[in-house]
């Protein structure tokens, strides 16, 4: 069994709440294909975040960090794009946690946290470019 769902994208958010499903963590951007979308989550504390797309802010890495260590449970609403979030939900998620995100067009991808996963998401990142954002 899960200990906690983090879910990444407004779509399969909004569907997991639906069900009576309510996530740990939510990390979404109210945005669907670029379409405005507001998804309100109860019982969560709303943090509002700037990420630009196509980037991973180190701010933003240590807010999900802190929010998976201090077991609050919260909703990230992300100012520009979170599709990239689930690269520090998986590092900083808990052993047998799930990550459920969306796979446009497809459907929910379901990714429960190991330590085999944690190392494939540590390679990928290794791979990045880093530079300073802008503020």
């Amino acid at each position: 069994m899960f200990k906690r769902i983090i879910s990444v994208g407004d779509v399969v958010t909004s569907y997991l709440v639906k069900e009576g499903i309510i996530p740990f963590l939510s990390i979404i951007d109210g945005k669907t294909k670029r379409q405005v979308y507001v998804n309100n989550i109860a019982d969560s504390k709303t943090i509002h975040l700037r990420n630009e797309p196509g980037v991973i802010r180190l701010s933003v890495m240590e807010r999900i960090r802190k929010i998976l260590d201090d077991n609050k449970k919260s909703t990230l609403l992300i100012d520009g794009e979170e599709d990239l979030l689930v690269i520090p939900a998986v590092m900083y998620g808990h052993i047998d946690d799930v990550i459920v995100y969306g796979q446009p067009n497809v459907g929910a991808v379901g990714l429960e946290v190991s330590d085999i996963m944690r190392w494939r998401v540590k390679d990928l990142l290794s791979k990045f470019i880093v530079k300073k954002c802008n503020e």
